[in-house]
């Protein structure tokens, strides 16, 4: 992902933070940080994975 994207994702999440986590998650994911589920990207992942683990994210589609 290019860098002004990066930093636009980044931007978004700061700006989505929220106190608490949508869906439950596993006590494996301790650095994960809970966002609003409003933001939308495209990403690439492993072929037959259904969760998005080691995804690359491509793209932050903006909202509209």
């Amino acid at each position: 992902m290019p860098g002004g994207q990066r930093d636009d994702l980044w931007q978004a999440l700061e700006f989505l933070h929220t106190s608490h986590f949508a869906t439950p998650i596993g006590a494996g994911n301790k650095g994960a940080v809970p966002v609003h589920p409003v933001l939308k990207v495209m990403a690439k992942h492993l072929r037959g994975e259904e969760k998005l683990r080691h995804a690359t994210v491509t793209e932050v589609l903006i909202p509209q």
